[in-house]
């Protein structure tokens, strides 16, 4: 170590300070234990928050509504490669969950006895919804301060290290002036969101958690799964969120009502198909019609049961509203500057954008990896935990998104706090500190390079693409992960930052690139159409041959790719008993 570096002891370390990670920490901190949350934005400030639809997804906590979900999830959404005892296990804690959340002070939809409300689902979905206010990290905040937790910020984890088989703590530096930190820790929970690749504004994870578990000899699973999509407004420049059903083709034809035939809670593979299919036939431009959102908000039974419109105010019969104060002056606000610069019709064209919401840390029931002491909860874990099954997150369920940061983190923490017990501080070795203080640096130690900005293009290329991520065939699944190989050989191991925001940079594309190839990869290998992974070449679902999870391992820099069977025998719902 230099005399220069900062040095933190910690009994947790958690990577990411947005929803998931500070439930995380709290819990953690209410136990007793020491907690550090570090995030290279601000805790609180950035990750998983309340931004789009203010909502989050809840069931009863009883046998017949957790079994409802399960089923539901295994047929409908899982294509059978969910671990359906893990989605058991998350189903079990939503209410008790969001009732934590309430008690400690986050505002979310309760009657008049202080108990979470749910909202129902349109369709036939099994779940509800309820409403949580947008600045719910701001209150979790508040809480952590409150047992203790404490906070590194502007400060970006660049690697993870190791006591032989466990795990040690972590390094990085940070992005304001460069400082390089040693972080010791008992335990390191990973929670900093999913990869997407800076081509959306809703998110902005970069992979920077799959990256760091994968050089630290984590598994990875289920990659392939890691491609959700969403409908975009040309004229916006982003989503423009919950309007699937009231998308036209150039003719007029209703998408959700040509191609969605069953009642889907959320867009099905078969939807993101007949788009694609759509434009490839020359029927387009697609276009939303938000007059007929507009009306359906205001007068369809199913949207104002949901509480979808905050123009609506309390639900008629309670004094419960599902979006609260902070979101009605944000959306007034973002709707007047909109008006002023966006200037959309009511029938704005719109296409589809890859998300991604790449996750896929391999983690068991307890959300730790194959690593003692290394976890990961949230996006991180939504494909690796197989509790996505077939598809990208949010999983066709609203309200997901930080539902599934707010259960992994409740279901993680008592085991973090239970597998610490006894536990001295590991050994740190400053030979593998070193090596990550050179690899941490090396773009800012490089005299000449490319500017890591100029490279973000190059990824999107690669990866984003509908003929790569949303319609796949081999030759065009092996031509992306040429060009990925050649980009890197030519233009990533030459990367230069010339200042501290720069290096942040490098190590976010770097991170898009591996996620990226892992996608790839795993899709190459899957033979199969199956849930959101949708082959040209395999059209139809395969359950004889492809009831497995693909898995990916680090092999000495390179990516071992293999298969693992689902224990489908053990599971309650099959393809056999459908």
């Amino acid at each position: 170590m230099n005399s220069t570096d900062r040095t933190f002891t910690t009994d947790v370390l958690v990577v990411g300070g947005g929803f998931g990670g500070l439930i995380c920490g709290i819990k953690v901190a209410e136990a007793g234990a020491k907690v550090l949350v570090v995030d290279k934005a601000t805790a609180s400030g950035g990750g998983g928050a309340s931004r789009a639809g203010n909502g989050i997804i809840a069931i009863p906590k009883t046998e017949e509504a957790i079994e409802a979900y399960v089923e539901y999830h295994a047929r409908n959404i899982g294509d059978y490669v969910d671990d359906q005892d893990m989605v058991r296990q998350i189903a079990g804690c939503m209410e008790e969950t969001l009732q934590e959340l309430v008690d400690w002070g986050v505002k979310i939809t309760t009657d008049e006895n202080g108990k979470v409300y749910l909202y129902p689902t349109a369709g036939t979905a099994p779940w509800g919804m309820t409403g949580i206010e947008m600045n719910c990290n701001i209150s979790l905040r508040r809480k952590a301060n409150k047992v203790g937790v404490e906070f590194l910020e502007h400060f970006q984890i660049t690697g993870l290290l190791k006591d032989g088989d466990r795990i040690a703590g972590a390094v990085g530096f940070d992005i304001y002036d460069g400082t390089f930190g040693i972080i010791q820790a008992k335990a390191v929970v990973i929670s900093t969101g999913g990869t997407h690749y800076k081509n959306v504004a809703m998110f902005v994870g970069c992979g920077e958690g799959n990256k760091m578990a994968f050089e630290a000899g984590a598994t990875m699973r289920s990659a392939e799964f890691g491609n959700s999509y969403e409908v975009y407004a040309l004229d916006k420049g982003n989503t423009i969120y919950g309007t699937y059903p009231f998308i036209h083709n150039g003719k007029g034809e209703n998408l959700w009502d040509k191609y969605v035939t069953w009642s889907a809670p959320a867009p099905t593979k078969e939807f993101w198909r007949g788009f694609a299919n759509e434009y490839l036939a020359g029927n387009g431009p697609m276009y939303v019609d938000l007059a007929e959102f507009r009306h359906a908000m205001e007068t369809d039974e199913e949207w104002r049961n949901m509480g979808q419109s905050y123009l609506l105010g309390p639900q008629e019969g309670t004094n419960m509203v599902r979006i609260f104060p902070d979101k009605m002056k944000y959306t007034k606000i973002f709707d007047d500057r909109e008006h002023e610069y966006v200037h959309m019709t009511d029938k704005p064209e719109v296409k589809i954008g890859l998300h991604g919401n790449t996750g896929c840390i391999k983690v068991g029931l307890d959300f730790q990896t194959n690593i003692p002491g290394l976890y990961a909860i949230g996006i991180e874990s939504w494909n690796g935990s197989a509790s996505g099954g077939a598809v990208g997150h949010p999983g066709m369920q609203k309200g997901n998104g930080l539902g599934h940061a707010a259960f992994s983190a409740h279901l993680c923490a008592p085991h973090v706090i239970e597998n610490m017990k006894g536990l001295d501080l590991p050994s740190l070795d400053d030979e593998q500190i070193e090596k990550l203080r050179e690899e941490t640096f090396a773009a800012y130690e490089r005299e000449e390079g490319i500017d890591p900005h100029d490279v973000i293009e190059d990824i999107q290329d690669c990866i984003t693409p509908v003929k790569y991520n949303c319609l796949r065939e081999e030759s065009r699944l092996e031509e992306a992960i040429a060009k990925l190989t050649e980009l890197r050989a030519t233009k990533l191991t030459k990367l230069k930052a010339d200042n501290w925001h720069d290096l942040k940079v490098v190590h976010e594309v770097e991170a898009m690139a591996l996620t990226g190839e892992m996608v790839l990869r795993s899709g190459i290998m899957r033979k199969e159409s199956r849930g959101t992974h949708i082959r040209e070449d395999y059209t139809e679902m395969d359950n004889t041959n492809w009831m497995k999870w693909i898995c990916i391992d680090n092999d000495n820099g390179a990516m071992k790719v293999y298969t693992e069977d689902v224990p489908i025998e053990k599971y309650k719902y099959r393809p056999d008993n459908a």
